[in-house]
Order: C-alpha cells, then structure tokens, then sequence
C-alpha cells in the first residue's frame, strides 16, 4: 500500500471516528433552586425573618444574575403576605404549593389531605393570580394518598422525590424529581456547594440529562439564634449559605448548566422520555 492509500485510509477512519463523536448523546446539565418559602425553623421558631431580609436578599441576587427559581409557598405565607408572593410571580419566578400551615401528611385521611391541599392551592391563587402545578410534602413526608390528590388536582410534579432519577408516578401525570443528594444547607454544611455540585454530577454520570436540585428556605439565608438541639439547621444559615450559593450560581454558569423550574424540568422529561416512562435518566 503505497503512502497515498494510506493517507487516504486514515482520513476516512478520522471522519468516521468524528461522525460517532458528533452523533453520541451530550450532557446537559439543568440546575433547579427552590425555596421551601416558610415561617422560619417551623414549627420551632415560627418568625418571619427570613420572609422579610432573607427574600429581599434572595430576589436580588437571582434578578443580578438572571435567574429564575421555584418557590415552594405554604398557604399561610400566601395568605398573610399575597403582596409578596404577586411580586415573585411578576419577578417570572415559579410558584408551587408546600402545604397549608406545613402540616405533616404521614397519616391523614384522603379528606383531610384534600382538604389541605386545596386550601393551598386556593390560597396561593388568589394572592397571585396562578394556579400551580407544583407541589412539595413538608419534611420530605410523601403518602400514597398525598400523591393521588395532587395528581386528581391537576399537579404536574412533586419535589421531595428521595432517589437519583426523576419517576413518573404509575396510573397519574405526576413526576415525582430531586436529585442526588437533594442540596439542604443542613445537609451539605460545612461543604462546598461547588463540590457538593461535581459529586452530584459524578452519581449521574451516564444520564443524558442531569439535573442538579439546590433547596433552602429563606431562614437560612439570614443568621439565625441557636436553639438548642436544632444546631444542626441554625449554624449554617446566614454566610455559609449566602456565600456557597453565590459561589454555586458562578460555577454553574461557567459550566454552561441551565437553570430551570420544575416544571420546565417535567416539560424536558417528557420530550426526553415520553410521557408514559417510569423511570428516566
């Protein structure tokens, strides 16, 4: 074979080996923040600091850096400050359900989880005119009967999924998201959010399509009194959170993440996997 063969024979492996590069799957990496929008340290505290300087300081930075989130809203917050919850609607940011007074599902009745949910909905609607299609349990406390009344009352997805992939709840158009692991400052303190962020990413490592979920409250963006044998959510409110979630907001933005709501996260998963997939990575 004479050099021009064997020119010609490497140029065709190189354009063939640049076509399967071209047509494998590309990451794509969608960050959620959602605030859990709440008394503070409920039921402990119950104050409203970080209703007032927390969010102030909150909607600033996401209107700096163009970002929208997804406010999970108790019906009391809704209720007691609808001047506020209209402005995070015009600021274009989500707005979702987090229950009435953040009651504890475990154990109620159909009627009286209806009963809850619907005062939510009801709640948050007339405050700010929308009608949400989002829903998260307080503390993580998700009921068989819970999720049959979100889907019965038209709820697209629910956030306080405790696995690594997003799942559609069988027989309903819910989906149920979070993340690996889902990002409490209680949780990741006294980490780095941006490691926490890239450890994250590595246990999702051969999903197409990564989603990064990053969830506080607005007390935690405010310093906050010890209470005794509550340390463990009062030590990192205030500058670890504020600084890790600047830092955090930087480091996803370099990366070329896309921040997103949940519901638009629901609108990819369904392009991505149809609507009809239990599990989707």
């Amino acid at each position: 074979m004479d050099r021009y063969n064997i020119s010609f024979v490497t140029l065709t492996i190189i354009l063939i080996l640049l076509s399967f590069v071209e047509n494998l799957p590309a990451t794509r990496e969608y960050v959620l923040i959602s605030i859990d929008t709440e008394r503070d340290l409920v039921p402990v505290l119950n104050t409203t600091k970080g209703l007032t300087e927390g969010l102030d300081y909150l909607r600033a930075l996401l209107l700096h850096e163009g970002v929208r989130a997804s406010f999970f809203v108790t019906g009391n917050v809704a209720r007691e400050y609808p001047e506020l919850v209209r402005s995070l609607a015009r600021e274009g940011h989500e707005l979702c359900g987090h229950a009435y007074e953040h009651e504890n599902f475990t154990g109620l009745s159909y009627e009286q989880t209806r009963d809850i949910v619907v005062k939510t909905i009801d709640e948050i609607k007339n405050a700010s005119g929308v009608r949400i299609t989002c829903f998260r349990a307080p503390y993580q406390y998700t009921t068989d009967v819970l999720l049959r009344v979100l889907s019965e009352q038209g709820m697209t997805s629910e956030g306080s999924h405790d696995r690594e992939y997003p799942m559609l709840v069988a027989g309903t158009n819910l989906t149920r998201i979070t993340s690996a692991p889902l990002f409490y400052p209680s949780t990741t303190y006294p980490l780095v959010w941006t490691d926490v962020y890239d450890k994250t990413l590595a246990r999702q490592k051969n999903n197409t399509h990564v989603f990064v979920v990053v969830s506080l409250h607005p007390w935690e963006l405010v310093p906050l009194s010890g209470v005794a044998g509550f340390e463990a959510y009062t030590t990192p409110a205030g500058t670890y959170t504020r600084e890790n979630l600047e830092a955090l907001i930087a480091y996803a933005k370099e990366r070329g993440a896309r921040f997103i709501t949940f519901q638009e996260g629901v609108e990819i998963l369904e392009q991505k996997c149809g609507s009809r997939l239990l599990f989707c990575s």
